[in-house]
């Protein structure tokens, strides 16, 4: 992970000036202080004997730099100095006190070390600090060069662990000043295989313009505990600062967990344009193995986003290092966050949830995810699933889950309950193009989609494939009778399971067909659409059919055809076409669609109410191949509907119609249906 030491970023290195000053009687020009570099040398504590004379000793002459002398002299210079190491071994600073706060710009640069190859050498260890709060490395530069933390290794060796209060450093590194700063290849709470945390914070930002990369930042909040502190990263302030390519919880190989002990990163407060990770692999932060959530959103952050990451896996994404509870926790937030992007999504995998909303009381949280792989491996060809949802929206309102852009659907599988849960009154979310489970062992072990609690109305969920779940497809609980308005069009419905396998309104495998459709429930048991004829000739078929539901609404039917049939099995798999209709007064309608012929397959039909985005799916069914019909609701709430029809030749045997069949007259059977409502 550190084989490569990268650049040092903004930092140029300051030539001797020449000051001109005009005098009565000449000009005369003085040279201006040159930034200097402090070489530590020695692993004692103590102090620099004369500030700002360029030379780092404790003692006249004796040629002794401590790191506290090299950070006094480096302050009192007010350039920017360079501090480098060559200390003996055993190589591990135990400072008895609080260090200087950083005030002039510095390059501290552990790699500098004799020895150095691509990990640290040189210890930084507060095993001997006995007051609270202490900072490692504090920086506090209020103006100049960015400046730059590389190569140390920042512990407590403290034993036992938690040490007692107060002994220890209580955060790694801490940037309070208003320049930004480059923290680098750095072990931050760990020495690489071993739990050596600081107390509370790995690393604490509250400026702009900081880069954390290349780092191990694990083990840390061993003292605190929840919530106050025992992040990784904590970022409480400022713009567009960057993590990338760090492991956060786990050790240097990425192959085991060494946990914060609450969240990888936590972001909170007045904090716009954070990025975590990248437009690359070369970006990916591995954030997996803590002890609650991988990262946290938290209030009023906007403008994050988080791409390219590993959340939940080890670091080559083949077996699961979860976070305890969440992969990432957007918790009340009212600004936008954006996870994955179409190419640059992140792997989202092994956790308890993998994506949680939470705390949203009729709020909107603006979040799109896109691209992401949750609860798959990192090739998308193995379940590491996480134990509940892949997604779990807790009220949050215009979220957008997928998209119509090439890349921007997520693959959602693998996990032990919802492959999505929208709940707490979630609206306006919308759920396209995703791929919600698939083949074993990329099952869901509950619905694909599930829509339940207070008000969870006005979603739509357009042209997913949503297969081979242990639950039904999509299913809308009937706890209240106020889940209604929410679209379901155009998906695929194949293989999924339970007592209503494609659709599920409130537990009914067919919806009952009610005079002017007034009876309630989630997407108020919209009435479905029957199949009364096909016919085929001029390779064109037509499905000619009915629907009596509310007088005088308008709505849509959607046909499907199905490679396969049977009683009830629900499959709704390639869309033929749509009729848009309008109720008579008695709320009779009649639709046609027509479609060019194809191999013989069973079809299905839908229904939605029209000029709403509001849609619910149903179904026509026969004993064997049929046309299937949807029926999407718009004007009033709309609603789901799934439906059974049986199309016969005679009151006295069941036909099935192919498109390859003549036009004949038929009619609805009333032999009685093979399915229970």
């Amino acid at each position: 992970m550190f084989a490569v030491r990268r650049p040092r970023p903004l930092r140029a290195k300051l030539l001797t000036l020449a000051v001109a000053t005009m005098l009565t009687y000449g000009l005369t020009t003085t040279a201006a202080h040159a930034a200097n570099t402090y070489t530590v040398n020695d692993l004692g504590d103590q102090p620099d004997i004369t500030h700002g004379n360029g030379i780092c000793e404790t003692g006249a002459g004796n040629g002794i730099c401590t790191l506290r002398a090299a950070i006094e002299e480096s302050d009192a210079d007010g350039i920017d100095s360079t501090i480098k190491f060559a200390v003996p071994s055993l190589f591990t600073i135990a400072p008895n006190s609080a260090l200087p706060a950083i005030t002039a710009p510095v390059a501290i640069e552990g790699s500098s070390q004799p020895g150095y190859v691509s990990t640290p050498i040189v210890v930084l260890d507060g095993r001997n600090i006995t007051t609270g709060n202490v900072v490692a490395l504090a920086l506090n530069v209020s103006s100049g060069a960015s400046s730059v933390i590389e190569g140390l290794s920042i512990i407590n060796s403290n034993t036992p662990v938690p040490p007692p209060a107060n002994q220890g450093f209580a955060t790694g590194i801490e940037n309070d000043g208003s320049v930004g700063a480059t923290i680098e290849s750095n072990y931050i709470g760990t020495n690489g295989t071993a739990d050596l945390g600081n107390n509370e914070f790995g690393i604490v930002v509250s400026h702009s313009d900081n880069t954390i990369q290349n780092n191990v930042i694990s083990g840390n909040g061993e003292f605190q505990g929840c919530c106050g502190s025992g992040y990784g990263i904590y970022i409480a302030a400022g713009s567009n600062n960057l993590v990338r390519a760090n492991l956060i919880g786990t050790n240097a190989a990425g192959n085991a967990a060494i946990g914060n002990r609450i969240f990888g990163i936590g972001i909170q407060g007045s904090v716009t344009g954070t990025m975590i990770g990248g437009s690359t692999s070369s970006d990916r932060n591995v954030i997996s193995g803590n002890g609650h959530t991988g990262i946290s959103i938290n209030g009023s952050p906007t403008n994050t986003t988080i791409e390219n990451n590993y959340i939940g896996t080890n670091a080559s994404g083949t077996a699961a290092m979860g976070n305890a509870i969440n992969g990432i926790l957007i918790n009340g937030v009212t600004g936008t966050t954006t996870i994955g992007a179409p190419g640059a999504g992140n792997i989202i995998s092994g956790n308890s949830e993998g994506v949680e909303f939470a705390n949203f009381i009729n709020q909107s949280a603006s979040a799109t995810i896109q691209g992401n792989s949750i609860g798959t491996n990192a090739t998308g060809t193995t379940a590491i699933g996480n134990a509940n949802s892949g997604i779990d929206d807790q009220g949050a309102g215009l979220v957008t889950i997928g998209g119509t852009a090439n890349g921007a659907g997520n693959t959602i599988s693998g996990n032990g309950a919802q492959g999505i849960f929208l709940r707490g009154g979630a609206t306006n979310v919308s759920i396209d193009s995703n791929q919600i489970g698939s083949g074993p062992p990329l099952i869901n072990a509950g619905p694909g989609i599930e829509i339940a609690g207070n008000g969870t109305s006005n979603n739509t969920i357009h042209q997913n494939v949503i297969e081979n779940n242990a639950g039904p497809g999509v299913k809308i609980d009937d706890a209240t009778t106020d889940n209604v308005g929410n679209r379901i069009s155009h998906n695929v419905l194949l293989g999924n399971s339970g007592s209503a396998p494609d659709i599920d309104l409130g537990g009914h495998r067919a919806t009952e067909n009610d005079a002017l459709d007034i009876d309630t429930g989630p997407n108020n048991l919209q009435n479905y659409p029957a199949i009364d004829s096909t016919a085929a000739a001029s390779g064109m078929t037509t499905v000619d059919g009915h629907l009596d539901s509310k007088a005088n609404h308008g709505y849509l039917i959607e046909v499907f055809a199905s490679s396969g049939a049977g009683p009830c099995n629900g499959d709704v798999e390639n869309f033929l076409g749509l009729d848009t209709i309008s109720t008579d007064g008695s709320g009779h309608a009649t639709f046609q669609v027509a479609s060019r012929s194809r191999r013989p397959q069973p079809t299905k039909a839908r229904t939605t109410l029209r000029s709403s985005p509001i849609a619910r799916p149903l179904r026509a069914e026969s004993r064997r191949p049929t046309f299937r019909s949807e029926t999407r609701v718009g004007t009033l709430p709309s609603r789901g509907i799934r439906t059974m029809g049986w199309i016969t030749s005679s009151p006295s045997r069941t036909t099935a119609l192919t498109p390859t069949m003549a036009t004949t007259s038929l009619s609805l059977s009333p032999a009685p249906p093979i399915c229970p409502t």
